[in-house]
């Protein structure tokens, strides 16, 4: 009997395989900063994080601008 889950063993559910192209693509992200595969696989994910963390604080303020200044903004549009 078995203890271990089927989803643990290896090769089962294991989608993070990159293909052959993203492999270079990281060895080489990796190899530029000098840090290990695995390092720059954790910044990246980092900088994609804070990226869109920007993206929505931009939006949400772009927002409240409009609202606020929506009288203003229509009578210079006129």
């Amino acid at each position: 009997m078995c203890v271990i889950p089927e989803w643990y063993r290896p090769g089962h559910g294991d989608d993070s395989a990159a293909d052959p192209d993203d492999e270079r693509v990281l060895a080489a992200l990796a190899a530029e900063d000098g840090i290990s595969r695995q390092e720059a696989t954790i910044r990246a994910i980092h900088e994609v994080a804070a990226r869109r963390g920007h993206e929505r604080d931009v939006r949400t303020l772009s927002a409240a601008a409009r609202d606020r200044y929506a009288d203003l903004l229509d009578r210079l549009g006129r």
